[in-house]
């Protein structure tokens, strides 16, 4: 199969840097240092960051994890990438399905919660980057031996991707989504994604948790809903037209809107100041997350988004 991947190959609209960690496993000590080190161009300018920490541990079908903001460029690159191991059809097509297996009816895959424990860390819950982790690891039928003496070339080779077709699955997966991103005038997030997975965790906080006042943080994400469909629709309305000045906004605008749900420096998450993402919260001792830890805060932070983002006006 032969897909376009931009429509002038001449232009590349935002500069790419491809990076390699020291000491991962040691505490993510290379990604980290740099971006602390680096943080104030990338916290200027940084459009989001691509991970790939493993192409496959041995599973079928795409896990990708991310801020919701890239579940649209993901989307559409996975639409483009044939499967590894369907044939006839793509790895978009096999992360629906995985995903329709715990939510029937479901029309359109979402990328999962960011944790922790790779080299997003310091972009995503430091630094307010949107982040997107990738890595074939849904429904696996055998046992993979991480970090064991059986982690080896062999048992890649033999069982874990017979034949590397996951690993060129993912090298396709992640150009795509990196020329996506880098080869467009207008950065191609859609802002009602996020609203999307607010909604879903509330309603999740609702369920779990009845006697919860919810209200003020249910409002503040209502109002984030309309600012973001509002967004969204001018988005639409560019498609063609070369105002710079109205390009530029808007794209400054997207790249302002992850860092809005920031705690300020010195004063991030509880026990943990280091991390200051207020709607996806790392757990203490794990890699998992959860949203909305801290209600009152989050209800604050999503005021305080829609100002930062500049489409509405706050008193």
């Amino acid at each position: 199969m032969h897909f376009p991947i931009i429509p002038n190959p001449q232009l590349v609209h935002t500069p790419s840097i491809l990076a390699s960690w020291d000491n991962e496993e040691y505490g993510l000590v290379g990604s980290t240092e740099w971006g602390e080190d680096n943080a104030a161009s990338l916290s200027r300018s940084c459009v989001a960051y691509i991970n790939v920490d493993e192409s496959t541990n041995g599973g079928k079908f795409l896990g990708a994890l991310g801020s919701p903001l890239l579940d649209k460029v993901m989307r559409a690159a996975a639409a483009e990438v044939p499967s590894p191991v369907t044939p006839g059809k793509t790895v978009y097509q096999d992360w629906l399905a995985d995903q329709q297996q715990t939510e029937p009816g479901l029309a359109r895959p979402s990328l999962a919660l960011l944790g922790t424990g790779s080299d997003y860390t310091v972009f995503f819950h430091h630094l307010g980057i949107p982040s997107v982790d990738m890595i074939f690891n849904r429904r696996g039928e055998g046992v993979y031996p991480y970090h064991s003496n059986y982690d080896s070339y062999y048992w890649l080779d033999k069982f874990g991707d017979v034949g590397f077709a996951k690993h060129q699955a993912m090298a396709r997966l992640w150009g795509l989504v990196a020329v996506k991103l880098a080869g467009v005038e207008v950065i191609p997030f859609r802002v009602m994604d996020y609203y999307d997975l607010l909604c879903k965790h509330i309603a999740a906080l609702r369920r779990d948790h009845p006697g919860l006042d919810l209200g003020a943080l249910a409002a503040a994400v209502e109002s984030f809903g309309g600012a973001a469909q509002r967004h969204d629709a001018r988005v639409v309305a560019l498609d063609g037209k070369r105002d710079l000045c109205e390009v530029a906004e808007v794209n400054r605008r997207m790249t302002d809107l992850e860092r809005a749900f920031l705690l300020d420096r010195g004063s991030g998450l509880t026990g943990r100041p280091w991390y200051r993402h207020l709607v996806c919260t790392p757990f203490s001792f794990s890699h998992r997350t959860w949203l909305f830890k801290r209600k009152k805060e989050t209800a604050n932070a999503s005021r305080y988004s829609l100002r930062a983002f500049g489409l509405v006006t706050m008193a």
